[in-house]
């Protein structure tokens, strides 16, 4: 999840919705890096994501610098204590089901996912 909190602080991202799009943001880091990576015959290992997440957020934060150089307006929504923890629970239980469901499918943070692997080789 820490690299889609990277990627989304670096596109402008802010409060609950970066915490909200952290795990999917992570997610497609994982599935496009995989890809081109794998393209590229660079290994897959989490040294490498970083890198690959790295360079994929100063990217993301450069065209978006480039793209959009007007100051956006600060939030000016007040929300109160139950609704900032109503928030937090839900995207908490979000990130715990889908740990539990990724970990139940691979077993190991070290495996790349068998039908990447055969996806990536059959291109």
């Amino acid at each position: 999840m820490a690299a889609g909190l990277v990627f989304g602080t670096a596109v402008g991202l802010r409060g609950w919705t970066l915490a909200a799009a952290a795990p999917a943001l992570t997610f497609g880091l994982v599935a496009t890096g995989g890809f081109v990576l794998g393209k590229l015959g660079v290994r897959w290992e989490l040294g490498t994501f970083a890198g690959w997440a790295l360079a994929v957020s100063v990217v993301a934060f450069v065209v978006v610098q480039l793209l959009f150089r007007r100051k956006s307006e600060p939030e000016t929504t007040s929300r109160t204590l139950g609704e900032h923890l109503l928030v937090a629970a839900g995207v908490v239980l979000g990130m715990a089901a889908g740990a539990v469901t990724f970990l139940r499918g691979i077993t190991s943070l070290d495996r790349v996912s068998q039908e990447w692997t055969r996806r990536i080789t059959a291109t």
